[in-house]
């Protein structure tokens, strides 16, 4: 539902799900945690990069992403 959410929103704005770059902020289930192996955030990043949007992610509890290697973290200095 989140991703066809999002793939609306983008509709809406003129651009399409491929080719987007999206940032996802956070990947921990639950606030001020390092804790992501639950985490829903990764179900919508693959459901994304599936639709060939470019994925990173930022959450400053959670410096890297083993599980999925494809998939970048950003610095905070990178986000705009």
């Amino acid at each position: 539902m989140l991703c066809a959410a999002l793939r609306y929103a983008l509709n809406d704005a003129g651009k399409a799900v491929k080719g987007s770059s999206i940032l996802i902020l956070g990947l921990a289930y639950k606030p001020n945690v390092d804790d992501e192996r639950e985490s829903p955030s990764y179900f919508l990043m693959e459901m994304l990069k599936a639709r060939g949007a470019k994925v990173a992610y930022y959450d400053p509890y959670v410096s890297r992403d083993p599980t999925h290697p494809r998939t970048r973290a950003v610095d905070r200095n990178q986000i705009r």
